[in-house]
């Protein structure tokens, strides 16, 4: 008997494939080698403001944090190139996108990455969707943004529509 594919619609409006072969609860981990320990803790601690825990007894200060239950470490390359940077033009990563909480949230984490000179175009909606999103770049030029979901992304055009006082989303 040939195996099936279920097309279904995930909480965010995009059509997921189903295949019944392919079993995981989720991802687990993502490694992103990095040329700048340092630097790098900087910008996703100080600046992004994600829980950094350096990895005790690394000469290198190697570090990791946690979001949405997948844990991010960050190594510097045990190969370095000269001048190289991270290009999504190459086979491989294109980017990085974090749940965003609102659209508040977004405009905020615009107005904190222009202030702390971080290349972003600020607020951006992606034609295709409807999403609304932040997109920029780490120090060693990887692509990140911050992602609201489509039925956030939903009630937050729609809220944009209420009167003054009433909460926009279901958190604030």
């Amino acid at each position: 008997m040939p195996e099936f594919q279920l097309s279904l619609l995930d909480p965010y409006g995009t059509i997921v494939e189903s295949n019944p072969s392919m079993e995981t609860p989720g991802l687990n981990h993502v490694i992103l080698t990095i040329s700048n320990t340092e630097r790098s803790r900087a910008f996703y601690g100080d600046l992004l403001g994600f829980p950094i825990t350096v990895l005790e007894g690394d000469p290198d200060k190697s570090f990791f944090f946690t979001c949405g239950g997948v844990q991010f470490f960050f190594f510097p390359s045990r190969q370095p190139l000269p001048n190289d940077r991270f290009s999504e033009f190459r086979i491989g990563l294109d980017h990085l996108s974090f749940t965003a909480p609102s659209h508040e949230f977004l405009q905020e984490m615009a107005d904190k990455l222009i202030a702390a000179g971080v290349d972003t175009k600020g607020v951006e909606q992606f034609v295709h969707t409807g999403n609304w999103y932040v997109a920029f770049r780490d120090p060693d030029n990887i692509q990140l943004e911050y992602w609201l979901p489509y039925l956030a992304s939903l009630f937050a055009i729609r809220s944009s529509r209420r009167p003054s006082g009433v909460p926009q989303c279901p958190a604030e």
